[in-house]
């Protein structure tokens, strides 16, 4: 049904542009469930672009971490760490530190810079967001 909706609001052109990125989202989504990570990443990269191209920053740092999660899965460190950057970017303009989102980016950034061996641009990013510990408790 994603995949009618998508087809249907491509024909209705720009007035259904945020229901064609949330369906090229969840298709994203579904594709990435499934470890599909091709199809995936082409859904979510459309979706991406459509809510650049009409200025719709709604969602698009949780539409880049989803990005990001999905090159970690498929074992593309090097665009992760690119789309981890432009979604902690999203998402500290819109909430500002003390946000579990932000955080949430931060963490999986300075993980992944890490486990590449760039400690020096981790402790950057450290730094530059101003790092705490992660705001949802564990149990």
């Amino acid at each position: 049904y994603l995949h009618e909706c998508v087809n249907q609001a491509e024909k209705v052109g720009s007035a259904a542009s945020r229901p064609l990125a949330l369906a090229c989202n969840y298709l994203g989504e579904i594709y990435s469930l499934q470890k599909n990570y091709p199809e995936s990443i082409k859904f979510l990269e459309r979706g991406i672009g459509i809510n650049e191209r009409t200025k719709d920053y709604t969602s698009l740092d949780r539409e880049y971490g989803d990005l990001a999660n999905v090159y970690k899965e498929s074992v593309n460190s090097e665009k992760a760490i690119e789309a981890y950057k432009k979604a902690l970017e999203l998402a500290f303009k819109r909430y500002g530190k003390e946000n579990n989102r932000v955080q949430d980016y931060l963490v999986a950034l300075i993980e992944l810079l890490e486990r590449k061996g760039r400690d020096t641009e981790a402790k950057e990013y450290k730094k530059k967001y101003e790092y705490i510990k992660p705001l949802r408790e564990k149990k």
